[in-house]
């Protein structure tokens, strides 16, 4: 015989379970167009991210992602598109996106000095030829701002 204090435990954890079952889900459709602010901190943040993915990857690896990347994936099997190039996919588009609106919202400004090429820019256009340079250029940076990456061995 169950005591009172079990009866309610017991009654409590029904409850619960019957309100997840009935509980919906709110999803985004793939195709909706969601309008979002976004900081130009916010957005140096994601361009950070991408550095940090991209900081173990070698000259090759990058030059193979930018061509799967510009191509769509096209004749990729779904099985060898890895989690490395989904997220350089997401934040390359996103940096991208950010940029396109942030011009035609007239929020750039020209400044004085002289500013190396957004790594995410870079990328887009790369070639064989400019792509060591750039990722040592990023390294160097992200070093200077962020101090020594420990999450590698090297």
């Amino acid at each position: 015989m169950m005591t009172k204090k079990e009866k309610k435990s017991t009654e409590k954890k029904k409850n619960i379970t019957q309100q997840i079952e009935e509980t919906k889900s709110v999803v985004i459709p793939p195709d909706a167009i969601i309008q979002v602010p976004i900081s130009g901190n916010f957005r140096h943040a994601i361009e950070d991210t991408l550095n940090f993915i991209m900081s173990p990857m070698t000259a090759d690896d990058i030059v193979q992602v930018m061509n799967l990347i510009k191509t769509d994936f096209k004749d990729i099997p779904k099985e060898e598109i890895t989690i490395v190039h989904k997220s350089v996919w997401t934040l390359l588009s996103l940096i991208n996106e950010i940029n396109y609106q942030a011009h035609r919202q007239k929020k750039t400004v020209v400044v004085d000095e002289t500013i190396k090429s957004s790594l995410s820019e870079v990328l887009y256009n790369a070639t064989d030829e400019n792509i060591e340079n750039v990722i040592k250029d990023k390294k160097e940076f992200s070093e200077k701002e962020f101090g020594k990456d420990i999450s590698t061995s090297d």
